[in-house]
């Protein structure tokens, strides 16, 4: 570490908590609390060789832990997810220094991750459960692993190569979404072996070096189909192959969500016309930037190509991860690739070897003139998506006002609440079934009080209503931005 890495990783931390500060200020909502409830994460300890099993251990058990730390302190739950994401942004800086042997291009991977906006998903206050599920330890562990991994093909040293498989296994053991992360690391043995020299055996060495981590995929794709619940697609392999022959499907997938993860053209259109940023985030308003769009990438791949002939492994594992990661969103039907334009938790994954990719490009073509122009690129990119951050946080802060009310009025008046009541919440749209259980079991257990929401669909409180000692409402009125109580018995 020298006194530049210092600097860089200090811009890092204080560009990191300046993008997420503003969670800060939020709650909970809807799924958000899924693994914060008993009845999602008891299983970890109930049954716990079947929750291994699953894909979702290692939210069971750090949704166990952080409730039972936090209980109803809503900002201590939005620490620890601005810490993973500072310790997650601190891990590509490390892993692309390893890679490249150059902190320049590991700050310039870093930061574009770190302030990268069209992944957001996974982070926002209705998708913690997500966040849990798919990031918290299972990244770090995943992106170590890589590092691991390239000092091993760089210095053959068996213990980097054993401390690496080690990690990958935990990985992909706490959360099997991890899987989609892989791809690179499956990789990059086989393309360093075979641009080190284009042969036969350099293929089949890189192949061998890759088979432990194949290894470990299948046996939780197969544990996961044996035990857990299915996250895909339920044909065999065989309707992959078939998948694949349909090119016209997945090309134009692909080459849209390039786009999507690459609007910057009409968010700065938008920010020009005094709108909204994502006001043309739309497939018609980004159609017209396809083919401008396409045509920069390969021009910025070839420039890597031939100017940075020692990244060209890197270059091919990023970005060959960067396609397959695309072509998993359209093979798993998350989502309409061809109509969902903006932000979305299934860039989230592609955005490290987008981040990475663009890091090699602003690399090569470095000397005194183009470095000016690559800072100000960077620079314009910050504050491009700085402003997203802080329009949609704005956004969610306005729609949360009512659901934070609802939950500070009773963390106030709860003690006040006589034993054996039950308590009506709502509108059930600001305070759900998923609020309710949470509230119950943090603050209702201990004088039988149960939180139900407003909406009987969710579950028929009224055969309840008859049978409590005490009914009380909590309902939030818009008129007055405010929350009333009343006791009709």
């Amino acid at each position: 570490m020298k006194l530049h890495d210092y600097i860089y990783l200090l811009i890092l931390s204080i560009v990191t908590l300046y993008i997420w500060y503003p969670l800060t200020s939020l709650v909970l909502q809807w799924e958000s609390y899924t693994y914060l409830n008993w009845q999602a994460y008891h299983y970890i300890f109930s049954s716990t060789w079947v929750s291994l099993a699953n894909f979702d251990v290692q939210s069971m058990l750090t949704g166990a832990i952080l409730a039972n730390l936090f209980g109803l302190n809503m900002s201590p739950y939005f620490w620890v997810e601005i810490v993973s994401i500072l310790v997650i942004n601190i891990c590509v800086y490390f892993l692309v220094k390893t890679l490249t042997n150059n902190s320049l291009t590991a700050f310039f991977a870093s930061f574009i991750f770190a302030v990268y906006f069209f992944g957001i998903g996974f982070f926002v206050p209705n998708y913690y459960a997500t966040f849990l599920q798919r990031v918290i330890l299972n990244v770090p562990l995943l992106l170590v692993s890589f590092l691991f991994l390239h000092r091993f093909l760089a210095e053959k040293k068996a213990k980097h190569y054993g401390y690496s498989i080690l990690l990958f296994f935990v990985s992909i053991l706490l959360a099997h979404f991890g899987i989609f992360l892989t791809i690179p690391i499956l990789l990059y043995p086989i393309f360093t072996e075979i641009t080190r020299k284009l042969s036969f055996r350099s293929f089949f060495r890189g192949l061998f070096i890759s088979s432990p981590y194949a290894v470990s995929v299948l046996f939780f794709l197969l544990i996961q189909k044996l035990w857990g619940e299915q996250f895909g697609p339920k044909q065999n392999i065989l309707n992959f192959f078939n998948f694949l022959t349909h090119t016209e499907v997945y090309l134009d997938g692909i080459a849209r969500q390039l786009v999507y993860m690459s609007q910057y053209p009409t968010v700065i259109d938008a920010l020009k016309s005094g709108y909204y940023p994502l006001a043309f985030s739309d497939p018609i308003s980004t159609y017209k930037f396809v083919y401008p769009i396409l045509l920069t990438y390969v021009i910025a791949f070839l420039v890597v190509w031939i100017k940075g002939k020692k990244y060209r492994a890197l270059l091919l594992t990023v970005v060959s991860g960067l396609i397959i990661g695309l072509l998993s969103n359209i093979y798993l039907g998350r989502f309409d690739v061809l109509h969902d334009a903006g932000a979305n938790r299934y860039y989230y994954y592609p955005s490290f070897w987008w981040a990475i990719f663009w890091s090699l490009v602003l690399t090569v073509i470095r000397n005194k003139k183009a470095t000016i122009i690559a800072g100000s690129i960077v620079l314009g990119y910050f504050f491009i998506n700085a402003a997203l951050f802080r329009f949609y946080f704005s956004d969610v802060k306005r729609n949360s006002v009512p659901t934070i009310k609802l939950s500070e009025y009773i963390v106030r008046n709860y003690h006040r609440l006589p034993p054996d009541s039950l308590v009506i919440v709502g509108p059930s749209a600001y305070f759900g079934p998923y609020e309710t259980t949470f509230f119950t079991e943090q603050i209702g257990q201990k004088k039988n009080i149960l939180f139900r929401t407003e909406d009987v669909s969710y579950g028929d409180w009224r055969t309840l209503a008859s049978t409590s000692a005490h009914l009380v409402t909590l309902t939030y009125d818009k008129s007055c931005a405010c929350v009333k109580e009343e006791s009709p018995r």
